[in-house]
C-alpha cells in the first residue's frame, strides 16, 4: 500500500518538476496531535508516531523522528520502502541538511505551505536560493492521492480546565519567568521544560524572537504617524540570547530583563526596535508579568500612561473577538476607512538612536576605558573571569564600533 502511494505521489511531483517532497507532522496551526484530516505522514509512510517528518525524493523515501518512536517506526516501516532516520544519533542529518544534500542543482522543493511555520520555511529557501532553486508551497499534493481522506473537522476548539491542567496560563508564565529569575536556568532549558508540561507553544518563535512584539509595534506606529509601517524594516532581536549569567547581573543591578518594543520620534521622523531591555524597579512595565501586556505612553504634553490588562486567556481573547464580531456587524455593507495611509513610512535608521548599554566582556578594564571612556562597572555574585559594565549615552551605531574595537564581548544589552 505504501509503496503505491509513494508512486502515485513521486508522480505528481514530476509533473511539477519537484525534486524533494516534504511531509511534516503538523496542521495549520502547528498542532503536534493532529486530527484526521492532517495525518498526511501516517498516509504516506505508515508510521502513526505523534512526531516525525517524512522527505520525499524521485528515488527514495525517509523518515525523520525522535527516540520515543524508533521502535514503533522501525516495526510500521517494514515492507514500506521508507528508512528511518533516527533524530539526535551520531551521524544522522536534520532535515535540512537532508533536503540540502539531496536537492540537485537548481531543483525544487516541495511542500503544503500551510503547514510548515516561517523560521522552518526560511531554511528551505535559503537552501533553495543556495542550490539556485525554487520552492513550490501551494499545493497539497498528498490531497491529490489521497482519494478517501477525512473531511475537515468540525468539532468545537474548548479550552482545557484548570481541574485538568493543574494551573492557569497565568500561573504557569508566572512559574516559568520565576524560575528563570530565581534559579538562573538556562533558557533553552526553560522553555524546552516550559514545552514539555505545556505551558510553552510547540514552536515559540513569534514570542522568543520578537516576531510578535515586531508586528504589534508595526500596527501601533502606522497608527500613531497615519502611514504605513512595514514590520520588516523593524530591527527585531528576541530573548533566545539571554542567559543566566545575565539575569545575575541584572539582580545586581536591580532590575528586571524585559522584551521592549518601542517606537518614538525624534527630529528626524520614527525610529521602533524590538529588543530585550534592562528596565530599573521604578519604570511602570518592571512589574508586568504573566500574560498580561501593556503599552507605556509618552507624550509631550500627555506625560507619562500606561495602559495595562491581559494579553491571553479564554475571556480576554474572547472579548477581543466578540468587539471585532460586533463591529462588522454594524457596518453590514459598509467600507470602513483604514486608520492610516498606504504610503509607506520611512523609518530612521535605528542605529542613530541613543542608548546607555550594559556589557559583558573579557577584556580588562584598561582596554574598557580606553575603548568606552567612563563607565560603571556591575559586580554580579558567582561571576568571575569577565567584566560587566554599563556605558555612558552613545548611539547604536558608536556602540557597534566600540564593541567592534574592544572584542571579545559576550553580551549586550539595552538599558532604559
Amino acid at each position: 500500500m505504501i509503496p503505491e502511494r509513494l508512486t502515485a505521489l513521486r508522480e505528481e511531483m514530476k509533473r511539477r518538476s519537484i525534486d524533494i517532497y516534504v511531509v511534516p507532522t503538523a496542521d495549520f496551526h502547528e498542532s503536534e496531535y493532529v486530527g484526521e484530516h492532517f495525518k498526511a505522514r501516517k498516509f504516506i509512510t505508515g508510521f502513526t508516531g505523534s512526531a516525525g517528518t517524512a522527505v520525499i525524493t524521485s528515488d527514495t523515501a525517509v523518515l525523520f523522528t525522535d527516540g520515543r518512536y524508533f521502535v514503533q517506526a522501525e516495526k510500521q516501516l517494514e515492507g514500506s520502502t521508507v528508512t528511518l532516520y533516527r533524530m539526535a544519533e551520531e551521524g544522522v542529518p536534520a532535515v535540512e541538511e537532508f533536503v540540502k544534500d539531496k536537492l540537485p542543482q537548481g531543483g525544487c522543493i516541495g511542500f503544503d505551505g500551510r503547514t510548515v511555520n516561517g523560521a522552518w520555511g526560511e531554511k528551505f529557501v535559503a537552501i533553495a536560493e543556495e542550490k539556485k532553486g525554487s520552492l513550490f508551497v501551494g499545493e497539497d499534493l498528498i490531497n491529490l492521492i489521497w482519494t478517501d481522506r477525512p473531511e475537515l473537522s468540525k468539532a468545537p476548539l474548548f479550552i482545557l480546565e484548570e481541574k485538568y491542567s493543574g494551573k492557569s496560563t497565568a500561573e504557569k508564565i508566572k512559574d516559568v519567568r520565576a524560575k528563570m529569575a530565581e534559579e538562573g536556568a538556562d533558557f533553552d532549558e526553560v522553555l524546552k521544560d516550559a514545552q514539555e508540561k505545556g505551558y510553552a507553544e510547540k514552536d515559540p518563535t513569534a514570542d522568543v524572537e520578537g516576531y510578535d512584539a515586531c508586528r504589534k509595534i508595526a500596527i501601533l506606529t502606522s497608527l500613531v504617524c497615519g502611514q504605513q509601517v512595514d514590520f520588516e524594516d523593524i530591527h527585531t532581536e528576541g530573548i533566545t540570547k539571554i542567559t543566566p549569567t545575565d539575569i545575575k547581573y541584572a539582580q545586581a543591578m536591580g532590575r528586571a530583563i524585559k522584551l521592549l518594543a518601542t517606537s518614538k520620534k525624534g527630529p528626524k521622523g520614527y525610529t521602533a526596535i524590538v529588543a530585550p531591555f534592562l528596565l530599573p524597579a521604578s519604570h511602570p512595565l518592571y512589574a508586568v508579568n504573566g500574560v498580561f501586556n501593556a503599552i507605556f505612553v509618552h507624550g509631550n504634553v500627555l506625560g507619562d500612561a500606561m495602559f495595562y490588562g491581559s494579553g491571553a486567556g479564554k475571556l480576554p481573547t474572547a472579548s477581543a473577538v466578540v468587539a471585532d464580531v460586533v463591529e462588522m456587524a454594524k457596518n453590514l455593507d459598509k467600507n470602513i476607512p483604514i486608520e492610516w495611509s498606504s504610503k509607506k513610512l520611512e523609518l530612521v535608521d535605528y542605529r542613530e538612536w541613543e542608548n546607555r548599554f550594559f556589557i559583558r566582556t573579557t577584556a580588562d578594564k584598561v582596554a574598557v576605558e580606553r575603548v568606552f571612556g567612563t563607565v560603571t562597572y556591575v559586580q554580579a555574585e558567582g561571576v568571575t573571569g569577565e567584566l560587566g559594565f554599563v556605558t555612558e549615552k552613545i548611539s547604536e551605531s558608536d556602540c557597534e564600533k566600540k564593541e567592534a574595537e574592544l572584542g571579545n564581548v559576550l553580551q549586550k544589552i539595552r538599558v532604559a
